[in-house]
């Protein structure tokens, strides 16, 4: 099952966890989903992406959120918080209300309810936007609200309420589904400058909510079972290697790392030239060990580096925060019969 509903809730603000087996992230034993893609008021929103969204000290990735990456604060980061057998969705808003008008049949201004409000974020390594979870069955105001007292949110405000039951997370190792956005600045009928979008009024969404339709059935989605999406273009350039960014930075680190680490991976001892002959010669990937949307400044050293294969780059990235050299080392299994190209 590719979805992760919050558990039921014991005492205010506590959660009575059922693990599921073989993963890190938790559910509820029986929740079922039943988003059908014609039934429902549906809204897309965007925040950072976080692995569990349940606590303000949670590390995040910010990717163009300008004041999260700015100041490291994301309400967001509370929108799977258990709270008293709720969950409460914030969204940045950059001060506009939300028009309800926009969801099918809705007459209200004030506050709509049964909406199903899919929650995305732009991946930490290629930098594209995916469906992270969802709320079913939420009541949306057209303006924040503030918390109660005894809310864990203290004053942080919110958009959306949905009882946990109807919370579904999805493990960052699952979360396949693309959202469609623009490629160009003049393309129309696609999530924009705001954090929110209703996608049923526009055509380019209708084989994505088709897609989010079996996501949320349970059906499987993953790389070896990719739904397809034959009408989405994909931005050029959205996907960049690390070296290549850094050398556009600057190339004498790049260079200075090379130097200083040699060219084989620092986690399985790759070596590109002896592995692929002619073509691999020189290569190597160079990782930073913070990732330069965490620091505050952009210089950096070589000791702020590490050089690592492609393969083991990507899979350093594959939690926010990335997992230390030492820890991916601990994780790697060498090839029972490593091969050389002549």
């Amino acid at each position: 099952m590719n979805y992760f509903p919050l558990p039921a809730c014991g005492e205010e603000g506590k959660t009575s966890r059922v693990r599921e087996a073989g993963r890190g992230y938790w559910r509820a034993g029986g929740a079922t989903s039943h988003f059908d893609g014609e039934s429902k008021m549906v809204m897309i929103c965007r925040i950072v992406w976080a692995n569990k969204y349940d606590s303000l000290k949670e590390e995040f990735f910010a990717g163009n959120f300008k004041h999260p990456k700015r100041t490291r604060e994301a309400h967001e980061m509370l929108n799977f918080a258990n709270i008293g057998g709720w969950v409460y969705g914030y969204v940045e808003s950059m001060g506009a209300r939300i028009s309800l008008s926009n969801l099918r049949k809705n007459k209200s201004s004030e506050v709509v309810h049964g909406v199903t409000v899919i929650w995305c974020a732009l991946d930490p390594v290629h930098k594209s936007l995916h469906v992270v979870g969802w709320y079913e069955n939420a009541s949306v105001f057209s303006e924040p609200q503030k918390p109660t007292k005894n809310l864990r949110r203290k004053e942080i405000t919110y958009f959306f309420k949905a009882k946990s039951e109807d919370a579904h997370l999805i493990s960052p190792a699952d979360r396949f589904l693309l959202v469609p956005t623009k490629t160009r600045r003049t393309d129309r009928g696609f999530i924009g400058q705001r954090n929110w979008f209703f996608p049923e009024r526009y055509p380019n969404y209708k084989k994505f909510l088709e897609s989010f339709a079996l996501l949320a059935s349970g059906e499987p989605i993953s790389p070896k079972h990719p739904i397809p999406f034959d009408d989405v273009t994909f931005e050029e350039g959205q996907r960049t290697y690390a070296e290549i960014s850094l050398t556009a930075r600057n190339p004498r680190l790049v260079d200075a790392a090379k130097k200083s680490y040699g060219l084989e991976c620092q986690v399985c001892r790759l070596n590109f030239e002896d592995r692929y002959g002619a073509i691999g010669k020189g290569f190597i990937e160079v990782h930073h060990l913070v990732p330069l949307s965490r620091r505050k400044r952009y210089s950096a050293t070589v000791n702020d580096v590490r050089v690592l294969c492609a393969n083991c780059h990507r899979m350093v990235h594959r939690r926010v925060p990335p997992f230390t050299i030492d820890e991916l080392k601990q994780r790697y299994r060498p090839s029972p019969s490593p091969h050389k190209v002549s």
